[in-house]
């Protein structure tokens, strides 16, 4: 049998992988990497490797200059992180005899890149297959690798984030310098840092910060009309006109004087001129992305967005109670129906007071929500079916 080497993104997943393929208890080997069979199965901490520091590229970078920007790579390197060479090591160890490589990295564009960054960077020139994990549990394991697929079909993931990276780096490293040089001809000195990310998220805090600073408060009016009714009293909103004088920009009523003529205006007896019924029909919600997770945990809960990313990931990696996290899709693949029954029995089984609600499910159903077409590499959050709370720690 042809000897396969899988790398994992997370050592986490590295043995979970393990586990499943050994059906038990793996065994590592002196080196520290797992083996199962003709498997070997090695993990990356996250990112390994890093990109060059300018003075890495030249020497002469290391001093700030104006004079020097912008700084362009015209060939992008990468070094390794020194903590992880002993990650590295074992990776390229590994490489020798191999006759395929499996890249199980999380199933987003930074899962992507930083494996394929490492096979690039130590040299492999065999083939790659690319297994998507969302549910670290034996049987979606067992059942991932049973649907292997070419790496090359992912490429546009690396070539997504590696674009990202290199901007990172491009507009850190030159704005950087540029601003804190600058600043010091001003009498300014310290580090301006800047970011493609950071530079935008100050801009809109700072804005923000303004607008606070100059809002100016005043008084509107919002115009009810409480009617009385022999089935029963409602209030009427008065809607003005966007012709109707002594309304501010945003359309909302500031003058005095119209209020009262308003209020001059209240009839005795008001007739309903007309009035419509509308019976409309509301689709089930999806399957949370990370994105709507953060919006209901903050809403619900208080709960600010990184301590839902936390959460999440802490329910997938540790406890392997939901899928893959860090998506922005919230529909699953149509396969992923038909165990929708093993998932609503791991949930009853484990959640008593949702058994009620369990029972009357109807699980041939099909929804909206079971959809290929919106599926990429990765999907919805969902329960999986080994979900037992009761391991999760207070």
């Amino acid at each position: 049998m042809p000897v396969r080497l899988i790398i994992a993104e997370k050592p986490n997943v590295a043995k979970a992988i393990a586990e499943a393929l050994s059906g038990g208890t793996p065994r590592k080997n002196e080196k520290g990497i797992y083996e199962v069979g003709e498997d070997r199965i090695a993990a990356c901490a996250g990112h390994i490797l890093e990109q060059y520091s300018p003075e890495d590229y030249h020497p002469d970078l290391k001093i700030w200059t104006i004079e020097a920007l912008p700084i362009i790579p015209e060939q992008w390197k990468l070094k390794p992180i020194p903590s992880n060479r002993k990650r590295l090591a074992q990776i390229k160890d590994s490489m020798v005899g191999a006759d395929e490589i499996v890249h199980a990295g999380d199933s987003d564009a930074e899962g992507q890149l930083l494996v394929d960054e490492v096979i690039e960077y130590l040299g492999w020139k065999g083939p790659v297959k690319r297994v998507l994990i969302a549910d670290i549990n034996p049987a979606p394991i067992k059942h991932a690798f049973r649907a292997l697929q070419d790496n090359a079909d992912f490429a546009h993931l690396t070539r997504k984030a590696l674009a990202r990276s290199r901007a990172d780096w491009l507009l850190g490293m030159n704005c950087s310098r540029l601003y804190s040089k600058l600043a010091d001809k001003v009498g300014i000195k310290g580090v301006l840092s800047a970011g493609r990310v950071q530079s935008a998220v100050l801009g809109l805090v700072a804005r923000r910060d303004l607008e606070i600073k100059n809002f100016r408060p005043h008084d509107y009016y919002a115009i009810k009309l409480e009617v009385g009714h022999a089935n029963g009293s409602f209030l009427a909103t008065w809607n003005p006109h966007e012709t109707q004088e002594g309304l501010d920009s945003e359309g909302r009523l500031i003058h005095t004087g119209v209020v009262e003529k308003l209020k001059g205006l209240a009839p005795g007896a008001a007739t309903i001129e007309s009035a419509e019924t509308q019976r409309k029909k509301e689709q089930a919600p999806l399957p949370f992305s990370l994105s709507e997770l953060q919006k209901m945990g903050n809403r619900r809960l208080g709960l600010t967005m990184s301590a839902v990313l936390d959460i999440a990931q802490a329910l997938y990696d540790k406890y392997r109670l939901t899928t893959y996290p860090r998506t922005d899709i919230g529909y699953l693949p149509e396969d992923h129906h038909s165990s929708a029954p093993d998932t609503l029995a791991a949930v009853t089984a484990n959640l008593p007071d949702l058994e009620q609600t369990v029972k009357a499910a109807d699980t041939t159903l099909k929804s909206r929500a079971f959809n290929d077409k919106k599926v990429e590499a990765h999907h919805g959050i969902v329960p999986t079916a080994n979900a037992d709370p009761s391991s999760v720690a207070n």
